[in-house]
């Protein structure tokens, strides 16, 4: 484990948030029960909306230094995602890296969180999704930035508690087999 992949551990609050766009930035009091907790290489985010969690590699030898998540599932592996579904079962696609940044300044860590699955940032500002973007052919991810600012509390470390996910394939071939019990 890196030093910081040590230093990251533990639970930490957020300070701050800049999506780039004031209007589009919500309250910080929206976030006060919104925790990132990093234990071992498991990353998950508890708060305001359930749970989410990744996998986080972190790059320290990298200017600036990387920091990449996959989504992650109830096991702490890659996310296996449906692409599609054909007669003999689905077919997945590969995870999606996002990849970010990071800093630690003094006490607090820095994350520019690359959420539309674009090209990693290079620095530590915030980049809105346009809406006025005109459509394109290029099917290229959104590039969208969101900067994170965080203090480390010495709250323990929770147990990750995965949010139930709708499995589609396990549904439609469950109704197939009830269809066909009734035959």
């Amino acid at each position: 484990m890196s030093a910081d992949l040590k230093k990251i551990q533990g639970v930490w609050k957020v300070e701050a948030v800049d999506t780039g766009d004031p209007k589009d930035t919500p309250p910080i009091g929206e976030f006060d029960s919104v925790r990132f907790v990093f234990k071992g290489s498991l990353f998950f985010i508890t708060g305001r909306k359930g749970t989410e969690a990744a996998l986080v590699t972190l790059d320290p030898e990298k200017t600036p230094k990387h920091f990449d998540t996959i989504e992650a599932d109830e096991k702490s592996e890659p996310l296996r995602v449906i692409a599609t579904v054909k007669a003999d079962g689905p077919v997945y696609r590969e995870p999606v890296v996002h990849q970010s940044i990071y800093k630690f300044e003094g006490d607090k860590l820095l994350i520019a969180l690359n959420k539309g699955g674009g090209e990693r940032p290079t620095e530590f500002k915030a980049i809105p999704f346009d809406f006025k973007a005109p459509p394109t052919p290029d099917p290229k991810p959104l590039r969208v930035v969101v900067v994170v600012t965080l203090a480390k509390t010495d709250e323990p470390t929770p147990e990750f508690e995965p949010r139930k996910r709708f499995d589609a394939w396990a549904t439609a071939k469950a109704l197939r087999d009830r269809m066909a019990s009734k035959k």
